[in-house]
């Protein structure tokens, strides 16, 4: 890694821990500390000779969110270490952390951006996660927006940006510098149709061939809207990819909606289909914050994506749940390498007593990697009892299989572990 990356990935971390900092010291923080054991009866995840081990485990989440004045900020983390007592296991940090900023320097005319995440991807896409399969991911976004409005209805939105994505072992180490213009009209404060363009340069740092440098262009109309029971965020157009030995077209989407279909009870949809820029992993904004599940890519190189989820969350006032299902297909632009990957989930939380809840899992994947097909199922609960206003017991069982036609990628584990917890009691924690 040069100097100038090293530089940027630095105050990335440095913006991420800054933020989560400054959440903590308003009122939109929920966040939660968590310490405990756990038990696994295959815990590097093998067909054959596995190996049990206990391991000690510490960890951090928070979710934390202002939508009101000039500094406006939206921070999720779910972060723990893994430290497991055989000798030849190696310890793992597993999680995920989304944090984006920004501040109006002119209110509603110039604002400038900040964003950061720490993902993790699987290196080898044909085995599943486990410690020493996993590959830490760490973007840092910034830049400006310029709003201007001509008469009573009519704006435009002129937005720079630069990224940079740094993986800590594969080579897809990126700078991508992009720009977008937008008009249109503003019929209400809560709905706006326009169209725009946009024009996005991604370099890499490796030679490596799965990591070419490409520009894209996009053409779109975009379409917004906020309703008491609906919202919608729309870009429909086309796009075109460009490499020095390739070269791409075709419709882009993205979509996102969500409708609430009863006060307690709504639906959301997403639907993409783009030809992506460099980034990190991916992973369902409406899905709890599991740790150590995929949000795994076919290549932080070229690639073409098209992937669709819909489902329901439910909350009342003593029962959570959600169902979902994704299904999500991508290819590589210079190779014939293919990754077709569908999840189904579904998750219930039920407080049986004021002070105590019991939640039931379940997660059924499909994937296809080449040819090569892998089915998994995760099956769990967690009990949880709090034992004062920040402090809570959670007693946790799961099972994973893996049917795969690469041998190395099957797998059965049973595992459980008994954590302490001291926090909100509405943080990020997931099934954890």
């Amino acid at each position: 890694m040069n100097t100038h990356r090293r530089l940027v990935t630095d105050l990335a971390l440095i913006f991420l821990v800054s933020l989560a900092f400054g959440a903590a010291r308003g009122d939109e923080l929920n966040f939660g500390l968590r310490a405990g054991a756990n038990y696994s009866d295959n815990v590097e995840r093998v067909p054959t000779n596995e190996t049990a081990s206990s391991s000690g485990i510490v960890g951090v989440d928070l979710v934390a969110q202002r939508e009101t004045g000039r500094f406006l900020y939206d921070v999720f983390g779910n972060v723990e270490y893994q430290h497991f007592f055989e000798e030849n296991v190696e310890s793992q940090t597993y999680g995920q952390v989304r944090a984006g900023a920004s501040y109006a320097i002119v209110p509603e005319r110039f604002i400038w951006g900040l964003s950061g995440s720490f993902d993790q991807t699987r290196s080898d896409l044909l085995r599943p996660v486990t410690p020493g399969n996993l590959d830490d991911v760490l973007t840092f976004s910034t830049g400006p927006q310029w709003t201007v409005r001509f008469a009573s209805a009519l704006e435009g939105t002129l937005e720079g940006h630069y990224v940079v994505a740094d993986y800590r072992e594969q080579p897809f180490d990126s700078d991508t510098l992009g720009a977008s213009a937008v008009f249109g009209r503003r019929p209400s404060t809560l709905s706006f149709i326009g169209l725009g363009a946009s024009a996005d340069q991604v370099t890499y740092d490796s030679d490596d061939p799965q990591a070419e440098d490409f520009d894209r262009t996009e053409v779109f109309l975009r379409f917004n809207a906020e309703g008491v029971r609906t919202t919608v965020e729309l870009d429909a157009g086309y796009a075109e990819i460009d490499g020095e030995t390739f070269k791409d077209d075709g419709p882009m989407f993205r979509l996102q909606a969500t409708r609430k279909l009863t006060p307690v009870l709504q639906g959301f949809a997403d639907y993409r289909q783009e030809f992506p820029t460099s980034g990190g992993a991916t992973f369902s904004p409406d899905s709890p914050p599991q740790l150590g599940t995929d949000a795994s890519v076919l290549t932080g190189g070229p690639r073409k994506i098209e992937a669709a989820e819909l489902g329901f969350r439910l909350r009342a006032t003593r029962t959570e749940g959600l169902l979902s299902y994704l299904a999500r297909e991508e290819a590589a632009i210079d190779n014939a390498r293919r990754r077709d990957f569908e999840v189904l989930t579904a998750s219930g939380t039920y407080f049986f007593a004021p002070r105590a809840s019991i939640t039931l899992f379940a997660r059924f994947t499909d994937e296809e990697v080449s040819g090569v097909s892998s089915d998994e199922q995760q099956f769990g609960g967690r009990i949880s009892v709090r034992l004062g206003r920040l402090t809570s017991i959670n007693l946790r069982v799961e099972h994973r299989t893996r049917d795969s036609d690469n041998i190395d990628g099957n797998f059965a584990e049973t595992s459980g572990g008994l954590f302490l917890r001291y926090g909100s009691p509405d943080g990020a924690q997931g099934w954890r």
